[in-house]
């Protein structure tokens, strides 16, 4: 059994080891997205007749057309286009005729290393919980979890409000300062769920999850999985 994800870290190269990249599950969609999509005069005139040609409702044609699946990732993605209108367009209503062209184009073929950084950093655990004393009771096996100075401080507070934002404030700290080594934008992503369901729900499993992932954390190694169960 690979509890800790040790097969996978075990698998990169000397020099992946070494530089620790940031992986998330987005980088094998970008790949295989459209270089450009150009808009029908149909599509461009019912813009014009709406006030505005929309971004995101483009967007999704264009990846239905290519057959991209965006859903996981469709916020990310959409800043890999641009909205792009050909010099001296001129769509003309009363007579249903578009003289130029609309075209959503590509502008970027990669996230750099400073964007798959700054998004690890920036995942949060904003749990919604309420002052049930269960629920209450859970909060605090978290904080005492995650054993920080700031989880420590805030394990003794009262309210669903105050234990709740203790355990965004500590798990903030950890992603931004990498304190847990963890270099998986999905693996981050799911610990808000596991302590959500866990406070919230008293999910055994996703408890299990939460607490290999924290024991994980005491090897001197990057974190890119766990064994997980599912919840």
């Amino acid at each position: 059994m690979d509890i800790f994800g040790e097969k996978r870290y075990d698998n990169l190269d000397w020099l992946t080891k070494a530089c620790e990249p940031v992986t998330w599950s987005v980088m094998d969609v970008i790949p295989n997205l459209p270089e450009k999509y150009t808009l029908s005069d149909e599509e461009i005139l019912e813009g014009a007749k709406s006030g505005r040609i929309r971004m995101h409702s483009t967007f999704r044609k264009a990846m239905a057309k290519a057959g991209v699946d965006y859903q996981r990732h469709e916020n990310i993605l959409m800043e890999f286009y641009e909205l792009t209108f050909s010099e001296g367009l001129i769509v003309d209503l009363e007579a249903n005729k578009v003289y130029g062209s609309v075209e959503l184009v590509r502008t970027k073929d990669h996230l750099t290393e400073k964007e798959l950084n700054e998004t690890l950093a920036d995942v949060r655990c904003r749990i919604s919980m309420s002052d049930a004393p269960p629920q209450i009771e859970r909060a605090k096996e978290i904080l005492d979890l995650i054993g920080t100075e700031i989880a420590n401080s805030g394990k003794y507070k009262r309210s669903a409000y105050q234990l709740g934002g203790a355990i965004d404030r500590a798990f903030a700290d950890i992603m931004a300062n990498n304190r847990w080594k963890i270099r998986s934008v999905d693996l981050a992503k799911k610990i808000p769920e596991w302590i959500q369901e866990y406070v919230t729900n008293n999910n055994l499993a996703a408890m299990r999850n939460f607490c290999v992932l924290k024991a994980a954390t005491h090897r001197d190694y990057p974190i890119y999985e766990i064994e997980e169960e599912k919840l």
